[in-house]
């Protein structure tokens, strides 16, 4: 069988009065098609052209700060098999980690790098299946 891997995120659904969160985690599906891997390939190399210096002649112009940050929501959305909407996403995640919490779901489907959480995650869940 395939070495299948998983990711989560953990979004915020409500913030009480004394300061109580509650969260929803959310799984990936085990399985992640090759051409969900070439669509992060994209982002990845949109990321990077949006760090270079452009040069003057240079027609390609680099997506926006925030067209960006839309793809890799968009991205994420999909990802997910949209067990969440965009803006369940924007609500859910905490401003100040958001780019790199989406960051890190591009660079999991392209490298299939996991934590150890979401290995233990998807050991059970094989077992399970049998």
């Amino acid at each position: 069988m395939a070495n299948l891997k998983r990711h989560t995120i953990e979004l915020i659904t409500e913030v009480k009065d004394d300061g109580d969160i509650v969260s929803m985690t959310y799984i990936t599906t085990p399985f992640i098609r090759t051409d969900v891997t070439y669509e992060a390939m994209d982002i990845a190399e949109k990321m990077e052209e949006q760090g270079k210096d452009q040069k003057e002649d240079d027609d390609k112009k680099p997506l926006t700060n925030r067209e960006l940050f839309d793809l890799l929501v968009d991205f994420t959305v999909k990802l997910y098999n949209k067990q969440f909407t965009k803006k369940d996403l924007l609500a859910g995640l905490h401003g100040p980690d958001a780019l790199k919490t989406l960051q890190e779901h591009v660079a999991f489907v392209m490298t299939g790098t996991q934590s150890e959480q979401n290995t233990e995650m998807t050991k059970k869940f094989l077992e399970r299946k049998g």
